[in-house]
């Protein structure tokens, strides 16, 4: 990457407390950490212009946070507790946020973020098993309830999704869920032809030219466009969860510009 940047998908309708979810890659020691943040705008200006956005048309769309380097484990340590040059864009013409975006109104250049709570940190274990059924990570508040897939395994895929409501078993903080009706697969690289194994962490594939194939999308997305509606365990409980609106999904980033195709 020609410019060495953290990335942060947000959600939240206050200035006063949102939440950040970092954009990962596996392959990349600086950037191979899942972590979702609870953060603040300390400038009173800059808090009334972001739950403006929120309040307006643009609502629960697609907002991302981009941060000179920093040492992520400074953040998990506490030794780090601002993001001091943060920059916004959202993409008012561009619900999925995947064209360039353009800088928020009230919020342009460098402004501080303050970093409130530590919601979740780990490092990528890329050589781990993945787990029996596809793991989430639920948090939020009682307005907004979200939910990230749970990372480890190379390759994987990274996505943000926002409930529809608050789910039952969910009382705040984070938990762990699972969706038994959905596993991600390890293929053994036997099975495939032109396979180059660059490292650990990710693979080649040989693929036919760009657009034969669809770009891979969530997989929680249903194909007749039916509502997403899952039974999940958390807790050792069975609920069920509504997806409002997918925010972010990503698999060539996460996996260091390597195109997965489903």
């Amino acid at each position: 990457m020609l410019q060495h940047l953290h990335g942060f998908v947000t959600g939240g309708r206050s200035g006063a407390s949102f939440y950040m979810t970092h954009t990962p890659v596996l392959a990349d020691s600086r950037h191979n950490y899942q972590v979702i943040l609870q953060g603040s705008l300390p400038n009173a200006q800059h808090a009334a212009a972001y739950a403006a956005l929120r309040a307006g048309a643009y609502g629960d769309g697609k907002v991302q946070i981009f941060h000179e380097h920093i040492a992520l484990p400074d953040i998990a340590s506490g030794q780090l507790t601002e993001l001091p040059k943060s920059s916004f864009e959202y993409y008012p013409n561009d619900p999925d946020g995947v064209l360039g975006g353009t800088e928020v109104p009230g919020l342009e250049g460098e402004l501080p973020v303050r970093i409130d709570k530590v919601l979740h940190f780990h490092q990528f274990q890329t050589d781990a098993d993945y787990p029996e059924e596809m793991t989430y990570i639920v948090y939020g508040d009682k307005d907004d309830v979200f939910m990230d897939h749970y990372m480890d395994r190379a390759p994987s895929f990274h996505s943000v999704a926002r409930l529809a409501s608050k789910p039952s078993f969910f009382a705040g903080g984070t938990e762990l869920v699972t969706i038994p009706s959905k596993r991600m697969i390890d293929v053994s690289p036997k099975l495939l032809r032109r396979v180059a194994f660059v490292d650990n962490a990710f693979h080649l594939y040989w693929l036919p030219p760009t657009g034969v194939y669809p770009l891979p999308t969530d997989p929680l997305k249903k194909r007749d466009a039916a509502r997403a509606v899952y039974a999940v365990l958390a807790a050792g409980q069975t609920a069920t969860i509504e997806i409002g609106r997918f925010l972010h999904f990503d698999v060539r980033l996460l996996n260091h510009g390597v195109l997965i195709v489903a």
